[in-house]
Parts: structure tokens; C-alpha cells; sequence
């Protein structure tokens, strides 16, 4: 699958919903013990829930937990977190793709272009992916 990025732009989600998994459907983005992680989520985990907030002028995210707001996702060299940072640090952006044909979406990294999130190696990371990966896909729910 080759990934065109003017047409797989898609407008930013409003609202903290869930990132649910496309390798293991029963699977959710959470921080619900402090780590990033995904699992099954229970209902009502405020942890599994996450806003996609527009970097202004720019087409990037900055993706953030309803739990711990205002700390978002954030890729420091190899390292992915959860961290406060202002509106303006470029390792708290990400690009969302969406994968045409399919409901799903991935966030690609703004400093460290080639590395997307995903849970390929048993944890969620963010790091360069084979364009088949289904662990770098999300469904926004």
C-alpha cells in the first residue's frame, strides 16, 4: 500500500474519544497504569481517552489524554511519552493519515518523519513501520 499525503489528510477529531487498534480490536490507547499501553479498556476509563487538539497553522495534532490533560504524546529521539508541552514543540506533533478505503488512521511523527505510533513489538512506540503493520493503525471511536 503506498501512502499519497495530500489525499489522506483528514481533518483533525474534536472531542476525547478512544484509539482503538486495528491488530488487536479489543485493544485501546490508554495510560490507566501510567504507562502508554493498549489493552481492553473498561468502560468509563477516562485514561482511554484521547483528543486530536490542531497545532495552529499547520496541519499537525498534538494528541492528548483527557486523563492527565494537558499532557499529550510526545516523541523525544526514541523515546515516546506523555509530557506537557507547549503548543510549539514540534515533538508533541503529529500527522494523522488516513488509510483510504479503511476507517482507520495513522499518526506519523512531525521531528522523526519515518516513525509512526504503534504496539508492533509488545509495546506502544513510535518508530519507522512497514506499510502493512496493522499495529500502526487506529480507529478513532
Amino acid at each position: 500500500m503506498s501512502i499519497h499525503l495530500s489525499e489522506n489528510l483528514i481533518a483533525p477529531q474534536t472531542g476525547h474519544r478512544l484509539l482503538q487498534s486495528r491488530w488487536h480490536p479489543e485493544d485501546y490507547l490508554h495510560v490507566e497504569h501510567g504507562a502508554i499501553e493498549t489493552s481492553p479498556a473498561e468502560p468509563g476509563w477516562v485514561s482511554a481517552r484521547w483528543a486530536q487538539i490542531p497545532v495552529p497553522g499547520t496541519p499537525f495534532v498534538r494528541i492528548e489524554s483527557l486523563w492527565r490533560m494537558p499532557a499529550c504524546l510526545v516523541l523525544t529521539a526514541e523515546t515516546l511519552s506523555l509530557a506537557e508541552r507547549p503548543d510549539e514543540a514540534l515533538e508533541s506533533h503529529w500527522f494523522v493519515e488516513r488509510l483510504k478505503g479503511t476507517p482507520y488512521v495513522r499518526f506519523r511523527s512531525r521531528v522523526r518523519h519515518d516513525h509512526y505510533l504503534n504496539g508492533e513489538h509488545g509495546s506502544v512506540e513510535a518508530c519507522p513501520v512497514e506499510a502493512g503493520w496493522w499495529s500502526s493503525h487506529w480507529r478513532i471511536v
